[in-house]
C-alpha cells in the first residue's frame, strides 16, 4: 500500500556506509522508513591489510542518488541529509581534497607494531589512557603510513574517517563529530588533540577536521553536487556519528541493563548506563554529556560477515545468487542439525578479532570434524560460534558490574529466527528483535531530529523503536551450551600462540595474495 502523500514532507536522507555496502535510507517526518536502496562495496584483503577504495564509495553514492532522483514525489521533499559509517577507517586526502591511497579499514591490522610504539610513548608521558591503543585506531595507521609509505605521508594534508570523507564530498567542509574524534584521542574538556603525541608523529591538529557535536548542522550540499542532483539544492546537511553509536540510539529503549546488539557485517555490543564504576579496559567508554548518558561497549570484526562467507563458500556455486533464498536455506539446514552441531565447534575469527580478545593473528578453525558431519552441521556450528562470541562480550559487561537483563538485537542477522533463539539459549537471557532492521539509519535520523530541535533528547527518540519478536531462553539448552562454551574459549586460549606462528611461517614460505571480496 502506498504511503499517504502527506507523509512526504521534511524527509531525511541517511547515507549509511557499512563494511559491505553503501545504503540510502529515507525517513518521513514521523520517522517511518519510506525508501531504501543499496550497492555492494568491494574489499581487498592481503595478509593483515584490509582495504577499500574511497573513490568507489563516492561513485556508488552518486549512482544511488541518481536512482533516487527518479522518485519525483519523494526527492522534492528531502530537507535533511546525514552520514553514518564504520569508525576507524583511515582516508588520506591531499591538498586538492582527493584521496591518495586506499582506505585502511577498521579490520586492517598492519599497524600492530605502531600501536605498541604509541602505547609505550603514552605510558612515558602519562598523557592518555595507554590501554586504549589498538592497531585498528587511526593514529597507529598514520604512523605506519609515515614509516612504510613515505611519499603518501608527505603528500597528505588531511586524515579523515569514512564519515568525514563523505561529509566533505557532499559539503566541501572538513568536519567530524566528537565521538569519531575521541578515537584520535581528542579531549572534549580541552577541546584539542594531544599535542605531544601529534608532535611525535610529525603532525598538527590542522591535519584533522573540525570537531562538532553529533546532530550539528553544517550548511547545504555544495554547488558541484547540486549540479548533478538538483533535488538537493535546499537540503541541509547534519553531522551524525559512527554506525555503532547510531545503531545504539536507533535500538535502545534506554532501560538500565539493556544490551543493544547490532548484528551486521560485524557485531556491536553497547549499553547506555548512568553507572560511574570502573569498567573493563577492553570496553570503550564514551558519553553523551548533554544527556548524562554513558556509553559502554565495543565491536567484533565479523558476525554477518561469517555467514556471508559461509553462503559464498558452501552455497553460491549450486544455488541461484538470491540472498533471501540462500539465507532461508542456510537457516533451515542449521535447524536440521542438532544442538552442538553434532560435536563440531567453529572458531569464527576469519580476519582476526577486535573484542574481546584483540588478536590480529587468530583465524578461523573447525574443531572435531568427523566423517559423518554434513554441511548442516558446519552451518549450525557457525550460528553457535556467533552466539558464543556474544557470550564472551556479555561476560565483559558483567565483569564491569553491568548486569545484562535483556538484549535488543537488530541488523541483518536478527532477521534469522534461529540466530536469535540460539543467542537467547547460549546467554540464558531474553533476546528482543527490534522491528526496524535499519537501526543505524534510524539512530542517525534521531540525531538529525534532535539537531533540528524536533526532539528534546535522543531518549525521546526511543518512542520510534518497537520490538517485533521476543525469544525466551530454553534453560535446558542453556545448560548444555555452558560446557560447549567453556571448550570454545579453551580452543582459542590453547591455540593462540599457534596462530602467530602460522603467520610467521606463511610470511617465510609464501606471499599473501590479494583477495577481492564483493561483500566482506
Amino acid at each position: 500500500m502506498r504511503t499517504p502523500m502527506h507523509h512526504y514532507e521534511n524527509i531525511t536522507c541517511v547515507v549509511n556506509l557499512s563494511l559491505r555496502s553503501i545504503r540510502l535510507i529515507l525517513f518521513d517526518k514521523k520517522g517511518v522508513k519510506i525508501f531504501e536502496d543499496w550497492l555492494p562495496v568491494r574489499t581487498t584483503i592481503n595478509g593483515l591489510h584490509v582495504e577499500q577504495d574511497p573513490k568507489e564509495w563516492w561513485q556508488l553514492l552518486k549512482e544511488l542518488l541518481g536512482n533516487l532522483s527518479q522518485k519525483k514525489e519523494i526527492v522534492k521533499n528531502i530537507t535533511t541529509l546525514t552520514v553514518t559509517s564504520s569508525a576507524q577507517c583511515l582516508v588520506v586526502i591531499n591538498d586538492d581534497g582527493d584521496p591518495i591511497d586506499k582506505v585502511f579499514m577498521v579490520s586492517d591490522k598492519r599497524a600492530a607494531d605502531e600501536a605498541d610504539e604509541i602505547r609505550q610513548y603514552l605510558l612515558q608521558i602519562s598523557e592518555l589512557n595507554a590501554h586504549k591503543v589498538d592497531a585498528s585506531y587511526l593514529l597507529p595507521k598514520i604512523l605506519w603510513l609515515k614509516k612504510h609509505k613515505r611519499s603518501v605521508f608527505r603528500r597528505a594534508k588531511r586524515f579523515l574517517s569514512a564519515n568525514d570523507y563523505l561529509l566533505f564530498k557532499l559539503t566541501g567542509k572538513y568536519v567530524t563529530d566528537i565521538f569519531n574524534a575521541e578515537k584520535c584521542y581528542y579531549d572534549r574538556n580541552s577541546r584539542s588533540y594531544p599535542k605531544k603525541l601529534l608532535k611525535k608523529l610529525g603532525l598538527s591538529s590542522s591535519y584533522f577536521p573540525k570537531v562538532v557535536d553529533p546532530g550539528t548542522g553544517i550548511g547545504n550540499v555544495q554547488k558541484g553536487v547540486v549540479g548533478m542532483f538538483p533535488f538537493l539544492s535546499q537540503t541541509k546537511v547534519f553531522v551524525g556519528t559512527y554506525d555503532a553509536l547510531c545503531a545504539l540510539i536507533g535500538s535502545s529503549t534506554h532501560e538500565e541493563g539493556e544490551l543493544n546488539n547490532v548484528c551486521g557485517t560485524c557485531s556491536s555490543y553497547r549499553v547506555f548506563t548512568h553507572k560511574k564504576s570502573v569498567f573493563s579496559p577492553k570496553l570503550l567508554e564514551q558519553e553523551f554529556v548533554s544527556e548524562k548518558l554513558r556509553i559502554i561497549g565495543g565491536s567484533n570484526n565479523l558476525e554477518g560477515g561469517v555467514l556471508e562467507w559461509a553462503k559464498e563458500c558452501y552455497y553460491s556455486d549450486v544455488y541461484p545468487k538470491d540472498d533471501a533464498l540462500l539465507y532461508s536455506l542456510i537457516e533451515r539446514e542449521a535447524t536440521e542439525s542438532s544442538l552442538g552441531a553434532n560435536g563440531l565447534l567453529f572458531i569464527p575469527y576469519l580476519i582476526g578479532e577486535r573484542l574481546p580478545i584483540s588478536d590480529i593473528y587468530v583465524r578461523g578453525m573447525f574443531f572435531g570434524m568427523e566423517r559423518f558431519h554434513s554441511r548442516k552441521d558446519i552451518i549450525r556450528s557457525i550460528f553457535e560460534a556467533n552466539a558464543f562470541q556474544a557470550k564472551m562480550m556479555v561476560d565483559e559487561f558483567e565483569k564491569s558490574g553491568i548486569e545484562i537483563a535483556k538484549i535488543n538485537m537488530s541488523g541483518g542477522v536478527a532477521k534469522l529466527s534461529l540466530a536469535a533463539q540460539i543467542r537467547a539459549d547460549v546467554l540464558g537471557i531474553p533476546v528482543h528483535v527490534v522491528k526496524e532492521v535499519e537501526t543505524t539509519a534510524l539512530g542517525a535520523y534521531i540525531l538529525c531530529q534532535k539537531g533540528r530541535g524536533k526532539l528534546a533528547s535522543i531518549k525521546e527518540g526511543s518512542k520510534l523503536i518497537a520490538i517485533e519478536k521476543k525469544y525466551i531462553p530454553n534453560m535446558h539448552n542453556h545448560n548444555c551450551y555452558a560446557s560447549l562454551f567453556m571448550l570454545y574459549k579453551e580452543l582459542y586460549e590453547t591455540n593462540a600462540s599457534l596462530f602467530k606462528k602460522r603467520h610467521e611461517i606463511l610470511k617465510s614460505v609464501m606471499h599473501y595474495q590479494k583477495k577481492v571480496l564483493e561483500n566482506l
